[in-house]
């Protein structure tokens, strides 16, 4: 490398000496062959000179060499000057002491050496030195040389000169070439060393990104698994919270209500402040059942499981049943409350029931702020949808604090809660709700003048029309305008909706369905006939069955359905109420908290007068106030209890009772392990269940497990592929839009 770096330095500064800086650090070659000149000289001359004389040239040669060596080790071009005068030497000697013809032969050496190593400058100048002796003259340098021997030396020295400066001009020419060349591979040997050092630089830089991204991707990857995590987490505890609220509330609720209204069960007359604390005991606990609604309602939301049943709707209607709710409020605090509706308010597609709670929520909370005054609501219709504000006149609500106000749980301080009450869910649930409507809230406040609280619904759905046929319509309400022919023109109809067939005996998937999917037309059918027959009249794009039958039976579907090569068939099984209770051998299914009247209307439905009851409840508590609400009936029913499973069927087997009330949730074995028990017996399998149980099996966040997808005509890789990726997208915890397919997807 050295040696490289010395050289290009040479090139840079004198390129035209580059040949004879090659030959230069080729001297090696020269000692060696100077060495094997000494060596021929030492074994051929015996032949033709003295004894004395055959040492002298071989010593000669080789002090040469020796002299010449030590020379390069300082300057090359030295040693080599100091070759060809050494060969002169040698040639005049041998020439003086050769004793046969062709000594004049030895004169060749030095200058075929110049002209090799040192150019034909230095060939004729060694030339012009050993001529002399070669030629007759006066000055008899030689004269044992003769002239027929002399001058044909002399001429072919001559033709040596010439022909290497002849040679000159265009190896000179080749090495400037050569030079040209070397000088452009080097620059593109510099540039490729460059680009590989930053070659070599991108890969550092992207092996250490690389590990960068690869620890970032494991934090990434366990922080979703910790979302995953938390969002089973929170979606077990929207199931949970509903058995272990609801129960206790129950009682609350169950009790309360059963002493306000049945007083004389308890006794012939209970104190009235008694009675009136149980009232507010059960005005209370109700408004803890709300509370526990509010939440299930925001995770539901937050979850997107949250459906809306829209319908065309009389907002006038809504907005006055939700003043009516509240009027109380306003009068015990002596607020006045104004409802200032147009003529005419169009129907709005929405849904009734969340609608009037939205409503209900900004009039229950401007009357709990507010203090002198009261509300105005006021609903005006906007371009193309129905805005509707609710105005107090309260303390009104800080400029910083106005970003917070929909955040849940959020109130403006801890005062706020133990002074107005609330949960600080109403806000945040309304917008969320009206957002469902893709419909908007705000909010406007002025502290010390009041607050103003609206929201937006969309008057209906939006349906998108091609065409002029709109501008053309618009002539036909005029009287003054006379019929003219124009040329009809083709009215673009919109595009028809995907077809949904759903089979199900219950509404559970059809009440979602229609929920969520309202650009779909969905048709409802409860048996294979309906199915076929709608089949007939209206073949569908996807067909949803939800059936048990059809789950287990992988083939049912196409033995007994002539369907098209593309339609698709979805089959789970979600069972509904009605199915559920034929299932499980039961007659009702009731969820908690269940009011008095639900439960005295099933043992009204199953039981006769006087009849035995059996009701089965590990909760001492909660067994009584079954008890009381069935005795409270007035039809005479003896009532046992069981506390667990086994107690239970021992009673049916031992006391034949005329119906049971089952409580799932039991100590030593659930309901549906007693249920099961009571089928499998032929002597109480007659015995009517009534299922009271805080598990809500349609709400619970998962009804089902497994989920087939078919097509008649058979799937193709590409279908295999696309349907994977859309199952994948649609279950994935953080979903994000598919890249469109490039060629079309039949089905």
């Amino acid at each position: 490398m050295e040696g490289m770096q010395t050289l290009e330095g040479r090139i840079a500064v004198q390129p035209d000496r580059e040949w004879e800086y090659l030959k230069i650090e080729n001297q090696w070659k020269l000692f060696v062959l100077f060495t094997l000149y000494g060596i021929s000289l030492l074994i051929f001359d015996h032949w033709v000179l003295q004894p004395p004389q055959v040492v002298y040239l071989p010593l000669l040669a080789f002090s040469v060499v020796i002299l010449c060596y030590g020379l390069s080790r300082f300057n090359a071009r030295l040693s080599l000057v100091g070759f060809i005068l050494g060969s002169v030497a040698i040639a005049w000697l041998a020439a003086r002491w050769w004793s046969g013809p062709g000594a004049a032969s030895f004169f060749l050496v030095p200058v075929i050496l110049a002209v090799t190593e040192l150019g034909w400058k230095a060939g004729i100048v060694v030339g012009l030195l050993v001529i002399p002796c070669l030629l007759p003259g006066p000055w008899e340098a030689t004269p044992w040389i003769s002239p027929r021997e002399g001058v044909p030396i002399a001429f072919l020295i001559g033709m040596i000169c010439a022909l290497e400066w002849a040679r000159e001009g265009p190896r000179r020419a080749i090495m400037e070439q050569l030079f040209t060349y070397y000088q452009r591979a080097h620059a593109l040997l510099e540039e490729a060393r460059e680009h590989r050092l930053a070659l070599s630089e991108a890969n550092r830089e992207l092996e250490e990104a690389y590990a960068q991204l690869s620890r970032l991707y494991e934090l990434l990857r366990a922080s979703r698994m910790e979302a995953e995590a938390a969002r089973r987490a929170k979606e077990e505890f929207v199931a949970n919270v509903s058995h272990e609220l609801r129960t206790p509330l129950n009682m609350i609720i169950g009790f309360s209500e059963m002493i306000v209204q049945s007083p004389t069960a308890y006794g012939p007359k209970l104190p009235r402040p008694l009675l009136s604390d149980i009232g507010v005991i059960h005005r209370n606990a109700k408004h803890l059942a709300q509370l526990i609604n509010d939440v299930l309602d925001l995770s539901q939301i937050e979850a997107g499981r949250f459906s809306l049943n829209r319908e065309w709707t009389d907002l006038s209607r809504v907005i006055e049943e939700a003043a009516q709710a509240v009027v109380p409020l306003y009068q015990a605090k002596g607020l006045y409350l104004k409802v200032e509706l147009p003529e005419s308010l169009p129907l709005v597609y929405c849904d009734r029931l969340r609608t009037r709670q939205v409503i209900l929520n900004l009039l229950s909370n401007a009357g709990r702020f507010t203090q002198t005054g009261g509300a105005t609501v006021k609903a005006r219709v906007d371009e193309k949808r129905v805005v509707i504000s609710v105005s107090d006149t309260g303390p009104g609500i800080r400029q910083e604090d106005l970003e917070k106000i929909f955040e849940p749980f959020r109130q403006l301080d801890g005062s706020t809660r133990r002074v107005h009450g609330g949960s600080g869910l109403g806000l945040s649930i309304s917008k969320r709700l009206v957002e469902l409507h893709k419909g908007e809230m705000w909010v406007e406040s002025e502290p010390g003048v009041g607050t103003s609280f609206s929201f937006s619904l969309p008057l209906q759905p939006e349906v998108s029309l091609d065409g002029d046929g709109a501008s053309d319509a618009l002539r036909w309400v005029n009287p003054y305008t006379t019929h003219e022919p124009r040329i009809r023109r083709r009215v673009r109809l919109p595009k028809p909706k995907p077809r949904l067939l759903i089979m199900e005996r219950d509404g559970v998937l059809d009440h979602q369905a229609r929920a969520l999917f309202e650009d779909v037309e969905i048709i409802k059918v409860e048996n294979l006939e309906e199915l076929r027959a709608e089949l007939k009249e209206n073949p569908p794009e996807v067909l949803l069955v939800n059936d048990a039958g059809i789950m287990e039976d992988r083939g049912l579907i196409r033995r007994m359905l002539d369907l098209s090569d593309r339609t698709v068939v979805v089959s789970c099984y979600i069972p509904g109420k009605a199915e559920a209770c034929e299932h499980l051998n039961v007659v009702e299914y009731l969820v908690k908290p269940v009011t008095r009247e639900e439960l005295l209307e099933a043992a009204q439905r199953i039981a006769p007068p006087s009849g035995c009851l059996l009701v089965v409840e590990d909760d001492v508590t909660m067994a009584r106030l079954i008890a009381r609400q069935l005795r409270s009936a007035g039809r005479g029913y003896r009532i046992l209890r069981a506390s667990d499973g086994e107690q239970a069927l021992e009673f049916m087997r031992s006391r034949q009772p005329d119906a049971v009330f089952l409580d799932l949730g039991l100590p030593d074995q659930d309901g549906y392990q007693v249920l099961a028990e009571k089928n499998a017996d032929p002597k109480i399998r007659h015995i009517p269940v009534v299922i009271v149980s805080a598990r809500d099996p349609w709400g619970e966040p998962v009804v089902a497990n497994r989920l087939r997808v078919e097509l008649p005509g058979g799937l193709s890789t590409r279908d295999i592929l696309m349907c994977t990726m859309g199952i994948s997208q649609a279950l994935s915890v953080h979903s994000s839009p598919l890249p469109e397919p490039s060629g079309m997807l039949v089905g």
